[in-house]
């Protein structure tokens, strides 16, 4: 089998599995079990996926770094076999009535019946790997890398423990929220709101409480992810341990954003409107503070000359260098503009997107200003990225949670614009959705970010080496900045693939605007405007 077949053979038998899950997602509903005898038993699986993920996610990364020729090696994969295909989906096809009873009739289901459904979903597991994997090089496989696979289990189990005890930084983030929001706003306020006890604070007419979500963990989380992604990738470039000083740097911005945001959403709530504190400020401010530290780490700080190796350095100093090139440099300003810009406008735009043109047009310049620096070429193969587009506008349909209370909404908003301003709005968001969208996020993603994992220079129009790990992790990012996870997920792998077997990015463009063009389809001629 070429390597071509392999890695779509690989694709379709992921794609089965996912849809499986995915279909399996839309049958039950988790709260039915709450109350039964299997509420402890499934409810606990979920610690036992989540294990399995971030083991899968720290075993690939080990094989990223380890340089030795023997751990390239990857297992093989089956030959396809219909009898194995048949009886996979026939244990599948038992495995769908069952969870209906167990989770239809949980009050009154008995434990067995759980374990009865765990061990179906486990042969249903079991049944997919045989028919994707060659079960002989996968043992032989594991075996080999049996370090790191224990490495990878008990760095799992360190992640979860850790992420249990993060729980307890709530209330001591929170506190410093209170505390220092209390502070600003009595520099210029003689009476303030503050109680200690209930952790509510404001001033005469608005008053918040900073609940533990409002207390910047995530916020927090992010800039200090961000960062350690960032140190990771230019390793070579900086010098350590020196440039961890990045990390407490990256974490102490994120706090005094947190208090800064909070502040800022009291005076909005106070002297402004309410309903824009809360609807509109509350909802963006968060992105906005955490996109901001990104920034100033990734493009400020880390140019500072002390943490740069002097080779390094010297490339840096001019912007238009930085992070590789003068094509990095103009393939991040249009996205960062486009996102600043959506983010800001969100603030005042919490029901509907009135004033999506601003950003297509903010984004839009960005594209013409750096045009010559892209470099497209022509694409070789027109028919593989229309397929390829069609098939994510398919997954996409399948995948997306249903939001039938927000579409309602969308459709009232829609029809409430008069007829001038309708058409108006139409135009900017095809022009938006069809072409600026694919060309920013394609040239970060496809672009920047998997030519990085990959190892790769950054080129517009050149092949870059297949990777698994930056197959993955550009497909996690890609789906984190879109409202249905999983479905993102699917189309980052599927535009990344069509990345992989292209001379140049301009195919992974057409297919995305091909996706864009029939999701849009879809989404009006369904009602399901939550698509787009």
């Amino acid at each position: 089998m070429s390597q071509q077949r392999k890695r779509t053979f690989l694709l379709l038998s992921s794609l089965l599995l996912v849809f499986e899950a995915g279909l399996l997602s839309l049958l039950i509903d988790a709260a039915t079990v709450a109350e039964s005898e299997l509420s402890w038993l499934l409810s606990n699986m979920g610690h036992l996926l989540r294990w399995s993920i971030v083991s899968v996610f720290l075993f690939l990364l080990l094989q990223f770094l380890d340089k030795t020729e023997v751990n390239k090696q990857a297992p093989q994969l089956a030959s396809f076999s219909w009898l194995r295909l048949i009886i996979h989906l026939a244990i599948y096809a038992l495995f769908l009535p069952l969870t209906l009873i167990v989770f239809n009739s949980a009050e009154s289901a008995p434990a067995w019946l759980g374990l009865l459904w765990l061990l179906n979903a486990l042969l249903v597991f079991i049944t997919w790997c045989y028919l994707t994997w060659n079960i002989a090089s996968f043992k032989s496989y594991l075996l080999d890398k049996r370090n790191n696979v224990m490495l990878a289990g008990i760095g799992a189990v360190l992640v979860l423990v850790l992420n249990v005890i993060a729980f307890d930084l709530w209330y001591y983030l929170s506190t410093i929220a209170l505390y220092g929001s209390g502070l600003i706003l009595s520099l210029s306020h003689e009476v303030i709101i503050l109680d200690e006890v209930n952790y509510y604070l404001g001033l005469e007419n608005f008053v918040v409480h900073i609940a533990p979500v409002c207390s910047g963990l995530e916020g927090l989380v992010i800039a200090l992810s961000t960062t350690s992604i960032y140190l990771f990738l230019l390793r070579k470039e900086l010098k350590f341990p020196m440039a961890l000083i990045l990390l407490p740097i990256a974490g102490i911005i994120s706090i005094l954003f947190n208090i800064l945001r909070i502040t800022i959403l009291i005076i909005i709530g106070e002297y402004v409107s309410a309903d824009l504190a809360v609807g509109g400020f509350h909802s963006v401010a968060g992105w906005l503070a955490a996109t901001v530290v990104a920034f100033l780490i990734i493009f400020v700080f880390s140019n500072w000359s002390f943490l740069r190796k002097t080779e390094a350095h010297k490339v840096a100093q001019n912007p238009s260098t930085y992070n590789d090139s003068a094509l990095a440099w103009a393939s991040l300003v249009p996205f960062i503009l486009f996102l600043l810009t959506t983010l800001v406008l969100q603030m005042f735009e919490y029901e509907f997107d009135y004033l999506y043109g601003i950003k297509v047009v903010v984004a839009g310049i960005a594209l013409i200003y750096f045009w010559r620096q892209y470099q497209f070429t022509k694409p070789n193969k027109w028919l593989e990225p229309i397929l390829a587009g069609a098939i994510i506008a398919i997954l996409w349909f399948f995948l997306s949670p249903i939001r039938p209370i927000a579409d309602a909404q969308f459709s009232d908003q829609l029809l409430s614009l008069s007829t001038l301003a309708l058409v108006a709005w139409s135009l900017l968001r095809l022009a938006g959705s069809w072409i600026v969208i694919p060309i920013i996020e394609e040239l970060i993603f496809r672009g920047y970010i998997l030519s990085r994992l990959s190892k790769q220079p950054f080129s517009t129009n050149k092949p870059i080496a297949f990777s698994w790990l930056a197959l993955i992790i550009s497909s996690a990012l890609f789906a984190l900045i879109h409202q249905a996870l999983i479905a993102g997920f699917v189309a980052g792998v599927i535009f990344a693939l069509v990345r992989y077997r292209s001379q140049g990015i301009t195919e992974v463009i057409i297919a995305h605007s091909v996706a864009n063009i029939l999701v849009a389809a879809i989404a009006v001629s369904t009602g399901q405007w939550s698509l787009l």
